[in-house]
């Protein structure tokens, strides 16, 4: 049984990483259950108004393009390529 692998002797960075390893993974947890239980603040809240007019807060409409008009303008492009072999 002497012939079987050698396991070097733990080093200190070894250690380091063991135990930060697993500061790291309780961290996680804490941050993970602080997201799940704790309420959030009032002034992150909706008003009761807004969420049953079904408007955002703030008044606004969501300015981002949509896919629609985003793909349109490519499909424009690829027609004028096509045209031009």
């Amino acid at each position: 049984m002497e012939d079987g692998v050698e396991i070097p002797p733990e080093t200190l960075f070894d250690k380091i990483l063991h135990w930060g390893l697993f500061v790291g993974a309780i961290f996680q947890m804490v941050a993970i259950a602080a997201v799940v239980f704790l309420p959030r603040k009032p002034e992150d809240q909706e008003p009761v108004e807004e969420l049953q007019n079904g408007s955002k807060p703030g008044g606004g409409r969501h300015e981002s393009a949509s896919p629609q008009a985003a793909s349109s303008g490519r499909k424009g492009k690829g027609k004028e390529s096509k045209k031009r072999r």
